[in-house]
């Protein structure tokens, strides 16, 4: 694991466009190191099935938020939902 990233096991970093493309390689390359994550993307679908694969193949928790971004008050809402969920942040990936 990289030394950087061991203090961060078991925390858990929000990564925006994580359903794919650069984001998605970030959740990949930081539940491997035991990461767990809050993926956040427009489609529920990509973002399902990305955290069902990463949980049986790391053990780790992704929790995933279906949210347009783009959206005038997305960044509220977000928020919203975190806070509603009893989730914390210790990276953002944005």
């Amino acid at each position: 694991m990289s030394h950087v990233l061991e203090k961060f096991q078991n925390k858990t970093a929000l990564i925006t466009g994580a359903s794919s493309g650069i984001g998605q390689g970030f959740a990949e390359y930081l539940a491997k190191q035991g990461i767990h994550l809050i993926i956040v993307a427009r489609s529920t679908e990509k973002l399902q099935h990305l955290a069902e694969q990463l949980q049986q193949r790391y053990s780790i928790r992704v929790d995933c938020i279906s949210l347009d971004l783009a959206k005038l008050d997305a960044a509220s809402q977000l928020f919203d939902t975190i806070t509603q969920q009893g989730l914390s942040v210790d990276i953002l990936i944005n």
